[in-house]
């Protein structure tokens, strides 16, 4: 049986979103953790930022403009 891998791949800046805590760049679909606030979706990169964002969603939600 043969064990298939994920090959790292160039993805679609339609596919790349801004983790909201540490700003980083990462695929909507490699990201390990996600959370719902307001209808929109989140993505995270680790889960160090995900815990951060569920202590204070307001601060990496809210609007600056």
């Amino acid at each position: 049986m043969s064990i298939r891998r994920h090959n790292h791949h160039r993805h679609s800046s339609a596919e790349m979103v801004m983790d909201p805590v540490c700003g980083l760049q990462i695929s909507k679909y490699g990201a390990t953790t996600h959370r719902e606030v307001g209808g929109t979706l989140y993505h995270f990169c680790p889960a160090r930022c995900a815990s951060a964002f569920n202590v204070d969603p307001v601060r990496y939600t809210a609007s600056t403009g």
